[in-house]
């Protein structure tokens, strides 16, 4: 009955518009369709175009076969599509048809029910059943939607050495399990919260131009066609275990931590928390209170202090690929950790940026000196970073 009602209105659209009957109006079957519903309707395997308002819209209801299985594919071609418009009384002598010979449509459910499964894992392994945590859902969809998203979280909130655990929500399942090459996506992290990210997906349908489809041919290096189906703004609940440092005694306030004060760990912590997770980053420094064995240590609790002294030979080291040089070099200035000094080569006598990183420790930053610190009177400044000699 729906499908009746549609099409009387089609029949009538083209008499009762102003303009009388459109000619830009086309059916493209697509080369390729995934679907989440029992029904194929036309808009999901194929584009529709035409200049009357509301009459694409209308047309692309319309219920042109079964879906398959869950999980399964089946096709329509171009012939079936034909004899199912004529059923349905669509005018073809207004309608254009064209586009791919056939449309492989295939039932994504079954990916949306993966996903699922292995969020129930996962939560199971995190109630405490000992073993390898599974990665959701990049190694068994590598290529939808979760997964993109998944890995642009993990690229930007997961520290090393540390575990990011993403939870979907059910709602979104179908959405998530969309897949490329079908699709393209655009995947922007807009809230980072204690236990929740928040964050936009963009979804492209890519429409590869099929031979004998309506318009000009396009240059064979052309880039496949593609078309905005849907924006979305996701709320994805994460878990982040992180290292962090600890007491591994106590320490009293005013003491200066040495390297077997404190000792890092994993542990749950909030995703926007400012943590240290690098036992390197508080030795030297000194506490400001009382902590306890165990208690984690923040940057609020410690006193920066000079881990570096001006005119005091340090150890350099400069990564060279994948390995690490030693050097000898002299301060120019105190430095804390973390802060940008300035080191003179020994050898060369030539000055550099170096990164304080531990007691009377730097590593090379490859940064060039401003170039206003060159030919001072004065100044032992040069242009050029510290290169290790041979045999160092």
């Amino acid at each position: 009955m729906r499908n009746a009602t549609i099409v009387a209105m089609l029949i009538l659209m083209p008499i009762l518009s102003p303009a009388g009957p459109c000619l830009a109006q086309t059916i493209v079957l697509r080369s390729q369709a995934p679907v989440d519903t029992e029904q194929v309707s036309l808009g999901q395997i194929a584009r529709i175009h035409s200049n009357v308002q509301g009459e694409a819209d209308a047309l692309a209801v319309l219920v042109v076969g079964l879906a398959p299985a869950m999980g399964a594919s089946s096709a329509i071609t171009l012939n079936d599509l034909r004899s199912r418009l004529d059923a349905l009384h669509v005018n073809r002598a207004v309608w254009s048809l064209g586009g791919a010979a056939s449309c492989r449509v295939t039932r994504v459910q079954a990916a949306a029910q993966q996903l699922d499964e292995l969020q129930q894992r996962s939560q199971t392994l995190r109630e405490g059943v000992n073993g390898q945590i599974v990665q959701l859902p990049e190694e068994r969809i590598p290529d939808s939607l979760a997964g993109v998203i998944r890995k642009a979280l993990i690229d930007q909130l997961q520290p090393a050495g540390g575990r990011l655990d993403l939870h979907f929500a059910a709602a979104d399942r179908s959405l998530l399990s969309l897949q490329r090459p079908q699709f393209r996506f655009e995947v922007a992290i807009r809230r980072v919260g204690a236990r929740f990210v928040d964050v936009s997906a963009r979804v492209y349908a890519i429409d590869p131009e099929p031979p004998g489809a309506p318009g000009p041919r396009r240059p064979a290096a052309a880039a496949p066609r593609e078309h905005l189906v849907k924006s979305a703004d996701l709320r994805v609940d994460a878990e982040l275990a992180a290292p962090v440092v600890v007491a591994a005694k106590q320490i009293n306030r005013g003491q200066v931590l040495a390297a077997d004060d404190v000792r890092a760990v994993v542990r749950q912590v909030d995703l926007d928390s400012q943590r240290i997770g690098e036992t390197a980053a508080v030795v030297g420094q000194q506490s400001k209170r009382t902590i306890r064995p165990e208690q984690v240590v923040g940057s609020d609790d410690l006193e920066p202090l000079a881990l570096v002294h001006r005119n005091k030979l340090v150890t350099v080291w400069v990564r060279t690929g994948n390995l690490m040089v030693k050097t000898v070099g002299r301060a120019m200035q105190d430095g804390i950790y973390g802060q940008k000094i300035i080191v003179r080569n020994e050898a060369t006598r030539q000055p550099f940026y170096a990164v304080v990183t531990g007691p009377d420790t730097v590593q090379l930053d490859p940064t060039p000196l401003q170039e206003t610190n060159r030919n001072k009177p004065g100044s032992e400044v040069a242009a050029s970073p510290l290169k290790p000699e041979s045999g160092k």
